[in-house]
């Protein structure tokens, strides 16, 4: 009986969770100059859109974001990039008005891979990202995401189903 009315009370508070969905805007390739007069080229994505599709607010504590290029992801998934949020920030629920992420500062330098190579299909290229947030019972949740770079559709973000970088908590 305790069982029952434990899972019932989980799943109560589950229905009213925060939901959030993802968009990945901005994206651009780019190089800079090396002192020695050699390029280096890099990509990088100037914001994320949040959507909190949920019943209730979510309190982001942390977004952290990583690219890889190449054959493969990589296990475990390396997030070299985090942006802590400020105390008091909210994410209301709200599925037409998303919070807006800034993350201009998450540049990905690829010196093995460049542009061409994605274009031509040798290597993919893949975005991914973690977010930590509270929920209104104070509860600490983990949402990841991770697109992969598809050239030939126009250079979109596509979702990426890999178990390891899609875990929500």
């Amino acid at each position: 009986m305790a069982i029952a009315a434990e899972l019932s009370a989980k799943a109560a508070i589950g229905v009213e969770l925060p939901i959030f969905a993802i968009n990945v805007e901005g994206f651009g390739y780019g190089s800079s100059l090396n002192a020695d007069g050699t390029r280096n080229p890099w990509c990088t994505n100037n914001r994320l859109m949040l959507f909190n599709l949920g019943r209730t607010q979510a309190f982001p504590l942390e977004l952290a974001c990583g690219w890889a290029a190449g054959a493969d992801l990589p296990m475990p998934p390396i997030y070299a990039f985090r942006k802590e949020f400020l105390a008091g920030t909210i994410i209301k629920p709200d599925r037409k008005v998303p919070a807006v992420v800034h993350i201009s500062e998450c540049a990905f330098e690829h010196p093995s891979v460049t542009r061409e190579i994605i274009l031509a299909e040798e290597a993919k290229l893949w975005f991914y990202c973690s977010l930590v947030y509270l929920d209104f019972m104070q509860t600490r949740h983990e949402a990841r995401f991770c697109w992969r770079r598809d050239e030939i559709t126009g250079g979109r973000f596509l979702p990426d189903p890999t178990p390891a970088y899609n875990q929500k908590t």
